[in-house]
């Protein structure tokens, strides 16, 4: 049996309205894990945001709701008067 976790919700989600900046931050290169199993399908973490994580059956679904995850997260954070973290560097020795 498959299992799909926390993405099923039995009410609808209230409208968020998410600014052009939040978009505009969401496309920064944030360092992003992406698992797959038989069992969960995909479920990607953003390191630098935490406690985001999104779950999906195919990698263009999780790619999708990824991008509006991470802006409605960045939307939260600008709401909340915080600051939102920028994407980790990499440092190539």
């Amino acid at each position: 049996m498959r299992m799909r976790p926390y993405h099923r919700r039995k009410y609808p989600v209230a409208q968020v309205v998410i600014p052009a900046e939040a978009w505009l931050l969401a496309q920064k290169p944030y360092t992003i894990a992406v698992t797959n199993d038989d069992v969960s399908g995909y479920i990607a973490e953003v390191a630098e945001l935490p406690g985001l994580m999104v779950a999906a059956d195919t990698e263009e679904a999780l790619r999708r709701s990824l991008e509006k995850m991470i802006a409605l997260y960045i939307t939260t954070l600008m709401h909340d008067g915080l600051p939102v973290p920028q994407p980790m560097s990499l440092t190539v020795h």
